[in-house]
């Protein structure tokens, strides 16, 4: 089934993020850190060699979802060093303000399903839609 990931450098930031991947291997360098977590309707196997890492459990989640009511907003500031994306379904207004808070994109009844936000940047989102639509991204980052 398909996973999120997330890959965390030797300091403990997010160095990268991977929404809904299908199987495949993860290499995760020593000294770093990987979070997974089940996207899916059944269940994953995830494992590793048993002397090279180390399992524990997580309390925060690896993605955050957000279900927003029709008309109602929601901001997410990027905390991290690097780009990561927000992911949306269904028709939204939305503004971008850049790290100054200057306005840099908006649009109303957007039906673009990812945007990209970097490092700084807030994004602004309303649902447009007459039912509930999520919003979803790495919870480290956002």
């Amino acid at each position: 089934g398909k996973y999120d990931s997330a890959l965390y450098d030797s300091s403990g930031g997010l160095q990268n993020y991977q929404y809904h991947r299908s199987p495949s291997y993860e290499n995760v360098e020593a000294g770093k850190r990987i979070a997974v977590q089940n996207a899916d309707v059944s269940n994953i196997v995830v494992y590793g060699a048993y002397d090279v890492f180390r399992v524990q459990e997580r309390t925060n989640p690896v993605t955050f979802k957000k279900t927003l009511a029709s008309g109602t907003s929601m901001e997410a500031k990027n905390s991290a060093k690097q780009p990561f994306s927000l992911y949306m379904s269904g028709l939204h207004d939305y503004v971008k303000y850049d790290k100054e808070g200057r306005i840099t994109d908006n649009k109303r009844n957007a039906s673009n399903t990812s945007t990209g936000v970097s490092s700084g940047e807030r994004f602004v989102l309303t649902n447009a839609n007459s039912s509930t639509i999520t919003v979803e991204g790495a919870y480290d980052a956002f």
